[in-house]
C-alpha cells in the first residue's frame, strides 16, 4: 500500500477515483483507504499523520512518480481524456516512447507525479 499525504483529501478522493480508485474504508474524516483490482492506497491528511507520528509531514508535489498500468494504448489516451474533461492538466500528454510504450504523466491535486503506461 502507498500513503500519499494530501491538502485536501476530498479534492485528492475525486482525483483518484478517476483513476478507478474506490473506497475500500473510510476510517476517519483525515484517512481514506482505496482499491483498484488489488492496488491499495492510503490517503491522509497532514492533521491525521501529526496524530500517529507527532510531526506534520513537509509536502510539497513531486515526491513520487507512481505508475499505473492501464491494458493497452488506446487506454492511456482514454484515460487522459476522462482527466482533460474533469478539468486535470495533463503534465505530459501521451507519448510512445522508443520501446514502444505509450504514456503519458498527469499530477494529482497535490503535484505528485502519476504515471499512465501500456
Amino acid at each position: 500500500m502507498v500513503e500519499i499525504i494530501t491538502d485536501d483529501i476530498e479534492e485528492a478522493l475525486k482525483f483518484y477515483k478517476l483513476l478507478g480508485f474506490s473506497i475500500l474504508l473510510r476510517d476517519t474524516k483525515d484517512c481514506i483507504f482505496l482499491n483498484n483490482k488489488g492496488v491499495k492506497l492510503s490517503l491522509s491528511t497532514k492533521i491525521y499523520n501529526e496524530s500517529i507520528y507527532g510531526t506534520i509531514p513537509r509536502s510539497s508535489g513531486n515526491k513520487v512518480d507512481l505508475a499505473f498500468l492501464c491494458d493497452s494504448a488506446q487506454d492511456v489516451d482514454d484515460l487522459c481524456h476522462k482527466f482533460t474533461n474533469a478539468g486535470v492538466e495533463i503534465f505530459q500528454k501521451p507519448i510512445t516512447n522508443k520501446l514502444g510504450e505509450r504514456f503519458a504523466m498527469i499530477q494529482d491535486p497535490d503535484g505528485n507525479l502519476l504515471r499512465i503506461y501500456a
